[in-house]
């Protein structure tokens, strides 16, 4: 059965963007859409409490359905109200979805940051690729290309591989964007890494082509840092790809993907370590852009 895309409903208003984009891409993909919402369970196991929560939530995810059907009526959809903890549901949940969509709050009140943290939270986890809708920023942009930063890291390639499926589905043109030290102080070693990164992105662009059909694939090496390139590129882009981390052997999301989740102008996509395992990587150069 193919892997169905699976959105968080919590009934935030970023969420509203989440279920729209997880939409829209159930439609052109056609995947299934599942809903999954987690039951708060009060620690005194209070039953009508729990009643309660459990009625809430029901609102909450028959809101989120009827939303769907005004977008994509003819798309798959069900439904899963798991007790528990909203992070522990949907990680779960992921393990058998395509990719997972979940909203993020632009706000810092304690209600943001509760949404945030769980957002946070689910990045990096063993589950399927994660997609972040920022509040407000749910909308495609058609004909902008889907955007991938690359590091030469294996996470980054299997996000390399994940957006060329996505481009294809999408008919989105795609962008390999790498990110080097300055060469404008004429440092050898600067000089060398650019071009160390125009080789690899060369090379990655070949790779992809070889798995099949695409949309025109462009590679840019940009003399900024990887937080600098990636978000002034998000003002362009139909969406972000990048890995959870660069080089690093940690199993948190790194610092540039944190950062990027945080302020980028687009929906942004993670794939995690997982991911990366589980595919072969593209063979190229390895350029240490920065740690993502």
């Amino acid at each position: 059965m193919t892997a169905p895309i699976v959105v968080g409903v919590n009934g935030r208003d970023s969420n509203d963007d989440a279920v729209r984009w997880a939409a829209r891409q159930a439609v052109v993909s056609g995947r299934r859409l599942r809903l999954v919402a987690a039951i708060w369970s009060p620690e005194d196991g209070d039953i009508q409490l729990l009643t309660d929560s459990q009625a809430t939530t029901a609102r909450m995810v028959d809101s989120a359905a009827r939303l769907v059907r005004q977008i994509a009526p003819a798309v798959g959809l069900s439904a899963e109200l798991r007790i528990g903890n909203a992070v522990d549901v949907l990680l779960e949940q992921s393990r058998d979805a395509w990719i997972t969509v979940i909203g993020r709050e632009n706000g810092w009140t304690a209600e943001h940051m509760v949404t945030n943290v769980a957002a946070a939270n689910l990045i990096g986890q063993q589950g399927s690729p994660i997609a972040v809708i920022n509040a407000g920023f749910g909308l495609s942009r058609p004909g902008s290309p889907i955007t991938v930063g690359v590091d030469g890291s294996p996470a980054s390639y299997a996000a390399a591989e994940f957006a060329a499926d996505l481009a294809r589905i999408l008919a989105a043109p795609i962008e390999l964007l790498s990110a080097t030290p300055s060469v404008d102080g004429g440092s050898a070693d600067a000089h060398a890494q650019h071009v160390a990164a125009e080789l690899m992105l060369a090379d990655l662009a070949g790779q992809l082509l070889r798995r099949g059909p695409l949309p025109p694939i462009h590679a840019t090496v940009r003399p900024a840092s990887a937080v600098a390139a990636l978000l002034e590129r998000s003002r362009r882009s139909r969406l972000l790809v990048l890995g959870t981390r660069g080089h690093s052997t940690a199993t948190a999301a790194g610092p540039v993907c944190q950062s990027v989740v945080d302020l980028a102008d687009c929906p942004v996509v993670v794939v995690n370590p997982a991911v990366a395992e589980a595919r072969t990587p593209c063979r190229g150069s390895v350029v240490e852009a920065g740690s993502a």
